[in-house]
């Protein structure tokens, strides 16, 4: 480990024993906020995930053509079948809303 990494673990620790939030501390240690983001999360072995892009490849299975949808809100479940009547759902969700 560097000289640089040991003395900044040492910094990390002292920010997790003063309960202070990272932007109030490296405010008040003269600490770059984003500097203390990076050696937070390298000693605790979170990697960034490189962004690939905004979309992603979702494969479609038609197992079971008579399925429908299940919405679920709090404590209310709605099973919808393959052909549901419009009217009567947005009616539900109306009253719903109400609730």
């Amino acid at each position: 480990m560097s000289e640089r990494a040991v003395e900044m673990r040492a910094v990390v620790e002292e920010w997790k024993r003063s309960g202070m939030s990272i932007s109030s501390f490296s405010r008040e240690k003269c600490i770059s906020y984003y500097k203390m983001l990076y050696w937070r999360d390298k000693f605790a072995g979170n990697k960034k995930k490189k962004k690939t892009g905004g979309f992603r490849h979702l494969s479609v299975r038609e197992e079971n053509t008579s399925s429908g949808v299940e919405v679920k809100v709090k404590d209310v479940s709605i099973i919808l079948s393959g052909e549901f009547d419009k009217k009567v759902l947005a009616d539900t969700i109306r009253v719903l809303k109400e609730v």
